[in-house]
């Protein structure tokens, strides 16, 4: 019960990231370039969720499904928590 809570936790958080990603994102590019920036955005989006499932499958090979499934998430907060501070100290250095 307290790994499906933890689970929930974190999907929450990272539904929370993601809401936040997609504001900064809209706010950031110009409306011209807006279409080729997205698609840009979603094939990278798509090649990492390819790279995280093959790494998730070999690490299953020597680790537990729950040390698996909490390295991708450490992993993936790191990097959420990076592109948004990436994103806040451009924003802030521009104004």
């Amino acid at each position: 019960m307290s790994f499906l809570l933890s689970y929930l936790v974190l999907v929450f958080i990272f539904t929370f990231f993601e809401y936040f990603s997609n504001v900064l994102f809209s706010k950031t590019v110009s409306k011209t370039h807006i279409s080729s920036l997205t698609s840009l955005r979603s094939s990278c989006g798509r090649l990492s969720s390819l790279v995280s499932l093959l790494l998730s499958s070999l690490l299953l090979t020597y680790l537990s499904v729950k040390v698996v499934v909490l390295l991708n998430f450490i992993l993936a907060m790191s990097a959420s928590l990076g592109v948004i501070y990436l994103a806040l100290k451009d924003k802030t250095a521009q104004t």
